[in-house]
């Protein structure tokens, strides 16, 4: 096996990054942006353009799939409380 060299994906993020993948060859990843909002990047084939799934988070989001097409984002809001969001066809 041979590691590849790093690679930028860009983006200015606050906190570290949550990865989960849902199907063979899919990544995700989540970070909290400068804006605090949860961000969102996924490789399929190529990786995407970042895309803000809003809100404000407050730390390292952390992600989970438990099935094909359903990924769970959970993170800690700016009130302390543990905020969740889920994709299972669109964006809860």
């Amino acid at each position: 096996m041979v590691w590849s060299n790093w690679e930028s994906l860009g983006g200015v993020i606050t906190a570290g990054p949550a990865v989960s993948s849902w199907a063979g060859e899919r990544l995700d990843t989540f970070v909290k942006g400068a804006d605090n909002a949860l961000w969102h990047k996924w490789f399929s084939g190529g990786w995407s353009g970042w895309e803000s799934l809003g809100g404000v988070i407050d730390g390292s989001p952390c992600a989970v799939s438990w099935t094909s097409g359903r990924i769970d984002v959970f993170a800690r809001g700016m009130d302390n409380g543990l905020w969740h969001k889920w994709f299972d066809g669109g964006w809860s």
